[in-house]
């Protein structure tokens, strides 16, 4: 998962489908094979500490909790079918 801050609010229109197409290129250039990004989530901003340091362990736990959400939905659409 790769998190991305637009420099400005203009760049936020962009739709998210047209960026990751745009962006993986460059990250194959850039990063190892094991290392490739799977999605890519726009941020208004990245949540900080008092000491102005990323807060990693916020950026973590609000992608497991999306992740359960969407695991959750699927397996319920999936006990419908049968």
């Amino acid at each position: 998962m790769a998190y991305v801050v637009p420099k400005s609010a203009n760049q936020m229109v962009i739709p998210v489908a047209k960026f990751h197409r745009e962006l993986q290129p460059l990250l194959r250039e850039e990063l190892n094979p094991l290392f490739q990004i799977k999605e890519v989530q726009l941020i208004n901003e990245l949540p900080k500490t008092a000491s102005n340091k990323i807060m990693r362990r916020s950026l973590r736990d609000e992608y497991l909790k999306n992740r359960d959400k969407q695991l959750q939905e699927s397996g319920a659409q999936l006990r419908a079918k049968l």
